[in-house]
């Protein structure tokens, strides 16, 4: 299926094109009987992430090769940006998948499996929501619980919670 506005797209992992998935009103590309990886863009996967989500379950478990694996080593090229690195970094506040996202489309590369350990961290909104503002309390008493509080001025705590906002993802905000 090729469409004007989702051009097809190479997986970053086994370089095998990627196939499009309709998910309800959401197109996803899926690397299917390959490494088994996923790739949303830009605000896709915050269409599918939760448990609530219904379509999120078509995808959560695509086959894959038991040959076919990633090699955690090599840094993976965004498949729609193709010259610009993607960035690891954990994609919830409990820290437990780390996923690649394009710092140039905003786009996320899932490995396999992860959309499914990603859907299973929080039963529902009210507790991603509160686990989020645990770890912004969390994070804000490290900062000014100190034995000096003048340790970091008004400038300093901005640009730490403004780094930790990056890392997290507008999805918090």
């Amino acid at each position: 299926m090729s469409h004007p506005d989702h051009p097809p797209v190479d997986c970053p992992v086994c370089l095998q094109p990627l196939t499009p998935l309709a998910v309800g009103k959401t197109v996803v590309d899926v690397c299917h009987g390959s490494c088994g990886g996923v790739w949303c863009d830009h605000f896709e996967l915050q269409k599918l992430d939760e448990h609530h989500e219904g379509e999120g379950k078509l995808i959560a478990h695509i086959e894959r090769h038991p040959e076919i694996t990633r090699d955690p080593s090599v840094r993976l090229k965004c498949p729609r940006c193709r010259d610009v690195v993607l960035r690891q970094h954990f994609f919830s506040v409990k820290q437990k998948v780390e996923v690649d996202s394009c710092p140039g489309c905003g786009g996320y590369w899932l490995d396999h499996g992860e959309l499914a350990m990603i859907r299973s961290e929080f039963a529902t909104t009210a507790a991603r929501e509160a686990a989020t503002a645990k770890f912004l309390e969390d994070l804000d008493n490290q900062h000014t619980n100190k034995p000096c509080p003048d340790a970091l001025d008004q400038s300093s705590r901005t640009q730490s919670l403004a780094a930790m906002f990056k890392l997290m993802g507008s999805r918090y905000l």
